[in-house]
């Protein structure tokens, strides 16, 4: 979010570890959530994990994001977690 200019400016980015109850003793897990005021505990845009829970090994694994400049991360930051920020601004 740092490299978008719009985005740094008008966002806060929030990481929390080990946070989902759902998921203790179950292995690694990447729960994305773009928050509002007006609804403070929206739906995930997206859970990686290993098929708990609604989760998937394919949302990170199976697009094709290895193939963006900036790795598996930058590339599902550029293709689901920006587009759902800006949708808000």
């Amino acid at each position: 979010m740092r490299s978008d200019a719009q985005l740094a400016q008008q966002v806060r980015v929030e990481i929390r570890v080990d946070t989902v109850a759902a998921m203790k003793g179950l292995g690694q897990y990447i729960y994305v959530s773009v928050l509002k005021a007006s609804h403070p505990r929206p739906e995930p845009l997206l859970k990686f994990n290993s098929g708990v829970d609604g989760g998937s090994p394919g949302v990170l694994f199976d697009r094709g994001y290895e193939r963006h400049p900036d790795g598996r991360l930058g590339g599902l930051c550029d293709a689901v977690i920006k587009p759902a920020l800006r949708a808000q601004l």
